[in-house]
């Protein structure tokens, strides 16, 4: 399953790309939450807190760990992610890793006639599966007006347990990739910073 992207990946892009960690030269902390549908039951909420620190002239790292939840499905997420920052002229770049460890599983508590309390599937998914992934990324700037990104979050998609809810291998590689594109405009003491996101999953 890929990741889904985060609408709130301006103002936080470390939830998109390993490239961005230290990548403002500040230390960041990140609390964002999202509710979606509102007024449905079971709606869509994720909740993420991370933060991000330069590492000397070069380097950066980030941790982050988050909630996802869709009816009766849950996850469970914690990053790592590994930056180096360099500057070329007026662009400034930044390559990064990440590696990230989540866990799915179907919430106990919810009763859904649908589910067949004796499948295999579905008694693992109380336990618990397990997913070991890796990304890669991409952030750059230009003059600090110009910014770009690109990010593979899903490389591998390994299964540490017995869940495999695909027909084929336990493990993936590329599963997504992400572009961003943005420029910033100030208008008197107003940054505006329109921007956009493209996906392939």
């Amino acid at each position: 399953q890929n990741e889904a992207a985060s609408t709130h990946y301006l103002l936080n892009p470390t939830s998109i790309n390993p490239a961005y960690p230290g990548f403002s030269d500040k230390y960041q902390l990140f609390l964002n939450a999202r509710w979606a549908w509102q007024g449905f039951t079971d709606a869509p909420r994720t909740y993420l807190l991370s933060f991000n620190a330069p590492i000397g002239n070069t380097l950066g790292l980030g941790v982050m760990v988050g909630k996802e939840s869709l009816a009766q499905l849950q996850q469970i997420r914690g990053q790592l992610s590994y930056a180096f920052r360099y500057q070329i002229s007026d662009v400034k770049m930044a390559l990064g890793i990440s590696t990230e460890f989540r866990q799915l599983s179907i919430n106990s508590q919810a009763a859904n006639p649908l589910f067949d309390q004796n499948d295999d599937t579905y008694k693992d998914y109380l336990a618990g599966s397990r997913i070991f992934d890796a990304g890669v990324g991409f952030s750059g700037n230009y003059e600090d007006k110009l910014l770009f990104g690109l990010s593979a979050p899903n490389l591998i998609s390994a299964r540490l347990g017995s869940v495999n809810i695909n027909s084929g291998d336990k493990s993936s590689f590329l599963n997504a990739g992400l572009a961003t594109l943005g420029y910033k405009f100030d208008v008197n003491d107003i940054t505006v910073v329109p921007s956009i996101l493209m996906g392939k999953s």
